[in-house]
């Protein structure tokens, strides 16, 4: 069984990419954390580009997520990215 604020984590995140696939078929990487006070943050990255790669918002948020828990500033991370794989 997991902790009871990774479950928090994931009952976030887990709707609003729902809602997104839903709505747009598709959706950008984002993410959310578990904040030093048991809060829970969404999280997505900023560029200037209108249609970022996947790939580089992964990077930021990986790094925005070490940096906040070097700081101790998290407790727990989670990382949605839309995916697609062939049977």
């Amino acid at each position: 069984m997991a902790h009871p604020e990774l479950n928090a984590l994931l009952d976030a995140l887990v709707p609003f990419a729902q809602r997104r696939l839903a709505e747009r078929r598709a959706f950008f990487p984002f993410g959310g954390s578990v904040q030093a006070d048991g809060r829970i943050e969404p999280t997505m990255a900023a560029t200037d580009s209108e249609h970022p790669k996947s790939t580089n918002l992964i990077e930021l948020l990986t790094l925005g997520f070490r940096e906040a828990d070097r700081a101790g500033q998290i407790r727990a991370a989670g990382l949605c990215c839309d995916v697609r794989t062939v049977p």
